[in-house]
């Protein structure tokens, strides 16, 4: 009889308890042995980027930089960059998606959060306050604690603390791409996996591992403006938050020229080149996250070459909104807006044009004592042409007292009043302003005068 025999084991798999065994260990002698994990320092990849034309480019930043705060005083600095503030959120929003102009970012920062209404317009103007807010705070905690490590998991959380805690809560819940909610935590570390465009961000149990390779890389890096805008990726890669990773990336980066002075007291805005840029920024982002690519592509898991190329299109963002606030700086630029700028004031307020030397002179000097600007007032109107129908305007101008009569709208009438050409009080002035004639003005009221033969009582 012929016939077959299966040992069956306890599950019924047809197989022969001895014959599993043998299986399952010639299966793991040929399973190669699984690799250890990689340090989160390798993985991390701070390269030193050393090439001659890094160097040279890194030379060229610093001198503009140092010559375009040099070009004004600390006072005017500090007020100009104030100013800057609403441009540099408008910018960082802009990348984003989102923009809200300058002059809305300034009437929502007069507005409290009970006076906000629901909706986009004020769901936008509501980030760009936080983010102007925020900026301030960072600038005030750099000037107190100038040795502060703005590479540390302190700093960068303290970062997006005071961004997100300042946003309605509508602002904080993030949908992702599978339709989940989830709440972003000001300054709380993601506890969930997050993909940014093609970037797989690294897993939520790594991320503070990856901040101390960040802090420690950092600490050991020469502060060049090279590596000073390489960490703005390395940043950016490791994406620690759930939400507001791109502003506080670019705030970081702000607050690491500035701290390692770059960035000319926040006198040029690395956002508005950026905005400018959009589509290269994430194609360059893109390439710094590539991967090793051969043996002499560096050593850590990415790629030397997209660090490089990713740190040369920042040198050139930077290069250019430093050249672009050159330039508006100008002296002759300078003095051609704020005439302008009088002229228009003239014009629809009816305000004195003579003001343009003394604002000049104020922003290049920072300030001016009042007596300078008195004797400034006084010779920019004795070089300005007189009015025809009064010899005293000028005069008049330099008193202490501003009088205004004889350039008001008021005077400049297609008939101008009649004014003696005798020297007039200011008191007369300011009674032919209300259309009256004045005694002195009246030969049939006024006191005789000595007057030559044939000259007439009125110019």
């Amino acid at each position: 009889m012929s016939g077959s025999i299966a040992f069956c084991d306890d599950n019924g798999t047809g197989i022969p308890n001895l014959l599993r065994r043998n299986i399952l260990q010639a299966r793991q002698a040929d399973k190669p042995e699984q690799e250890p994990a990689m340090p989160a320092a390798t993985r991390l990849s701070f390269y030193l980027l050393e090439s001659p034309d890094i160097r040279e480019r890194e030379t060229v930043l610093a001198r503009q930089s140092g010559e375009l705060a040099g070009r004004l005083p600390p006072a005017t600095r500090a007020a100009l960059a104030r100013c800057l503030e609403g441009i540099n959120s408008y910018y960082s929003n802009l990348i984003e998606g989102q923009g809200t102009r300058p002059i809305e970012a300034e009437r929502a920062l007069q507005r409290s959060l009970a006076e906000r209404k629901p909706g986009k317009a004020d769901d936008l103007a509501a980030l760009a306050v936080a983010h102007i807010r925020t900026e301030r705070w960072m600038r005030q905690r750099l000037k107190d604690e100038p040795a502060l490590d703005v590479a540390s998991r302190d700093f960068i959380c303290a970062l997006h603390r005071h961004f997100v805690g300042q946003l309605p809560d509508s602002l904080r819940v993030v949908t992702g791409h599978d339709g989940e909610t989830a709440v972003n935590v000001p300054g709380a570390l993601r506890t969930r996996h997050v993909d940014v465009g093609a970037h797989r961000a690294p897993a939520p149990e790594d991320v503070p591992d990856l901040l101390a390779a960040f802090a420690e890389g950092w600490r050991h890096l020469p502060k060049t403006p090279a590596h000073l805008l390489l960490a703005h990726h390395r940043f950016a890669w490791i994406h620690p938050f759930l939400d507001g990773n791109g502003r506080v990336a670019r705030l970081l980066s702000t607050a690491m020229l500035a701290r390692y002075g770059f960035e000319a007291d926040g006198l040029w805005s690395l956002s508005r080149g950026l905005a400018k840029r959009r589509d290269r920024y994430y194609e360059h982002l893109a390439l710094a996250d590539s991967e090793r690519q051969g043996d002499f592509d560096g050593r850590g898991a990415l790629s030397l070459k997209g660090a490089t190329q990713f740190a040369n299109f920042m040198l050139d963002t930077c290069e250019d909104q430093i050249a672009f606030m050159a330039a508006r700086l100008q002296i002759e630029h300078v003095k051609d807006r704020v005439a302008r700028f009088c002229a228009e004031r003239k014009l629809v307020l009816g305000r004195d044009e003579r003001a343009a030397p003394l604002l000049i002179e104020a922003m290049f000097m920072g300030r001016l004592e009042r007596g300078a600007a008195r004797r400034r007032a006084c010779s920019a109107s004795a070089s300005a042409p007189r009015a025809p129908w009064c010899r005293n305007a000028s005069r008049m101008a330099c008193s202490p007292r501003p009088v205004i009569a004889a350039i008001s709208r008021r005077c400049f009438r297609s008939t101008p009043p009649r004014i003696c050409s005798r020297t007039c009080s200011r008191s007369t002035i300011r009674r032919r302003r209300c259309g009256k004639r004045c005694s002195s003005h009246n030969p049939a009221t006024s006191p005789a005068r000595a007057r030559s033969p044939g000259t007439s009582p009125h110019a």
